[in-house]
């Protein structure tokens, strides 16, 4: 006996209680299976769990991966929105930038006209104040415009800082998706090596099948052997015994053998057999014959 605890799969056990659990699994046995062979449920049982296992947490991985890439879907679409906006806002500051600078040039150009008209001496003062109303309208354009430039030029900064957020959550989920994508290969290799156990037990009980077939085949084939040479033994027994009784000389050795009460050994010349007769199977064939 051992003297310290067996570890198994399922814990330490003291060998008082590993003997148990063997000897109980052996007398599970069906009397028509071999324990030489036989598949113990055990090695099954350890492989379906892993399998279960596995094949949940390969479900997990799946089903994530499914659900981040419609998240990166989504996270694309809103990239690309994203980054029309910026487009379209880029175009429109531009648009504004180059009409303010028209909007400059006319500028510069009313408020020299309006400073010529008021030091002429022929201009009268009713043209002087329509000039000063067009400066003042052009001021007015100029700080409308300023104030979308500035608007739009805000919305450009959010736009940038929204899409560099995006950008950082698109890197996180890339490598979210790798690493799943590596635990998936690897869940599978599981599943493949799992398959392979599984098929290796069934090959393995399949060949104890047919070895313990074979065996059972050439048991019979032997008990049938032994059963005809029982009855080419008795058969020779019989011819012998008749060869004595047939003779009458024979008959009368065998009555004095049988009177004096002991065995008589009598050898086959084509077997090299020897068969003893006791004075009870002596008197037997006398009297049957």
């Amino acid at each position: 006996m051992w003297a310290q605890d067996i570890l198994l799969t399922d814990g330490a056990v003291t060998p008082a209680a590993y003997t148990a659990r063997i000897a109980g699994l052996l007398a599970a046995l069906p009397l028509t299976r071999s324990a030489t062979y036989a598949q113990l449920a055990e090695a099954n049982t350890e492989l379906l769990k892993n399998y279960q296992t596995v094949s949940s947490n390969l479900l997990l991985v799946n089903n994530g991966l499914l659900e981040l890439n419609a998240g990166m879907l989504e996270l694309e679409t809103g990239i690309t929105q994203l980054e029309s906006g910026l487009e379209q806002l880029d175009s429109g500051i531009q648009m504004i930038e180059i009409l303010v600078g028209v909007l400059d040039i006319s500028m510069e150009a009313a408020q020299k006209t309006l400073e010529l008209a008021q030091n002429s001496p022929v201009i009268d003062e009713e043209h002087v104040k329509e000039l000063e109303q067009k400066v003042k309208e052009l001021e007015e354009q100029q700080a409308n415009y300023a104030a979308q430039l500035a608007d739009l030029q805000k919305q450009r900064v959010e736009y940038g800082a929204q899409l560099e957020e995006l950008y950082v959550t698109r890197t996180e989920l890339t490598a979210q998706k790798k690493e799943l994508e590596a635990n998936k290969r690897v869940l599978e290799q599981a599943m493949a090596t799992i398959d392979a156990g599984l098929l290796e037990l069934q090959a393995g009980q399949t060949q104890a099948d047919n070895q313990f077939a074979a065996a059972e085949a050439q048991i019979l084939a032997g008990e049938s052997q032994l059963n005809a040479a029982e009855q080419e033994l008795i058969l020779r027994e019989e011819e012998i015994a008749q060869g004595w009784i047939d003779l009458e000389e024979g008959r009368k050795e065998l009555e004095e053998i049988a009177a004096e009460g002991k065995t008589f050994p009598v050898e086959c010349q084509f077997c090299d057999t020897v068969y003893e007769f006791t004075p009870e199977d002596i008197q037997k064939l006398l009297k049957n014959a």
